[in-house]
C-alpha cells in the first residue's frame, strides 16, 4: 500500500484500535497483565518501523498503552522522522497525547514536511482549541498546500472555529464546481482534477461532528450540482457549531 493511499485510511485504523483499546483497561494488552515499559517501547518501535499493510495489526496495542506510549513515539517521531510508520506514529499520538504531543505536532505542521498532514488532523483530537496557532497560521497562508490546509481547517472545525474553517471547508467541498470558481479567486483554492484525499477529511469532519445527514450527502466523486448545493450547508452548520 502506498503511503498516500494508507493516510486516506489511517484515521479508520487509528479510530479501530481506540475501540479496540476501550475494551480493555488503559495499560492492558490483549492478556490480563499490564503491559510493561519494554513492552510498550518495542511496540512502538515496531509500529514506527513497519509498512504501512502492517498498521492496522500494530496500532491497536499502541493505542492499548495510553500514556505509557506518548514518550518513545515522540521520541521515535523527532528522530526517525522518515520512517515507514512515522505517519502512523503521529496518528497515534492524536489518540493518546498530551501538551507534549500538541507541541511537536505543532512543530510538524510549521515545518510543513512530509508529517504535515497527519499531525494537523492530529491536532483535531489533542488537548488544543479552536484558536490553535500552528493550525491557523496554516489555514491563513496563501502558499500552503490545498491538502495541509483543509486538514488544519478540519481540526480548527472540530474545536469550535465558526468562521475561517467553515469557509475554507465549504470551498473545497464544492471545488472543482462551475460555483468553486469565485472560491479560487477569493480564497486561492486551486485547480484540480480530483479532491476526493480532502474531501475524505470532510467525511472524517462531519462523522466526528455527529452531522451525519450532511455524511451521508457527501460523496467525495459526487456530481457538480450536488457538491454546489451540500457546500454552503456545510459551510453554515460548522459556523453554528457550539464551540
Amino acid at each position: 500500500m502506498h503511503v498516500s493511499t494508507a493516510m486516506w485510511c489511517l484515521g479508520i485504523l487509528a479510530a479501530a484500535a481506540a475501540c479496540h483499546a476501550s475494551a480493555r483497561l488503559p495499560g492492558e494488552h490483549a492478556g490480563t497483565h499490564p503491559q510493561s515499559a519494554g513492552t510498550v517501547a518495542r511496540q512502538c518501535r515496531e509500529l514506527h518501523e513497519a509498512p504501512a499493510h502492517r498498521w492496522k495489526d500494530l496500532l491497536p496495542p499502541v493505542v492499548a498503552a495510553g500514556a505509557k506510549a506518548e514518550a518513545t513515539l515522540l521520541e521515535l517521531i523527532d528522530s526517525a522522522p522518515s520512517a515507514p510508520g512515522a505517519q502512523a506514529s503521529v496518528a497515534t499520538l492524536g489518540r493518546i497525547g498530551d501538551a507534549r504531543a500538541v507541541a511537536l505536532c505543532r512543530r510538524l505542521v510549521s515545518e510543513r514536511g512530509a508529517l504535515a498532514v497527519e499531525a494537523a488532523l492530529a491536532l483535531g483530537t489533542l488537548p488544543t482549541g479552536h484558536d490553535d496557532p500552528a493550525l491557523a497560521a496554516c489555514l491563513a497562508d496563501a502558499y500552503t498546500d490545498a491538502t495541509l490546509k483543509t486538514a488544519a481547517a478540519c481540526s480548527l472545525a472540530r474545536h469550535g472555529e465558526r468562521e475561517h474553517a467553515p469557509r475554507w471547508i465549504a470551498a473545497i467541498v464544492r471545488a472543482g464546481t462551475p460555483a468553486g470558481r469565485r472560491d479560487e479567486e477569493e480564497l486561492g483554492v486551486p485547480k484540480k482534477t480530483r479532491w476526493a484525499r480532502e474531501r475524505y477529511f470532510i467525511q472524517r469532519l462531519l462523522g466526528a461532528l455527529g452531522h451525519t445527514d450532511l455524511l451521508a450527502e457527501l460523496d467525495t466523486d459526487a456530481p457538480w450540482p450536488t457538491l454546489e448545493r451540500l457546500a454552503p450547508r456545510v459551510g453554515a452548520r460548522l459556523r453554528a457549531a457550539p464551540r
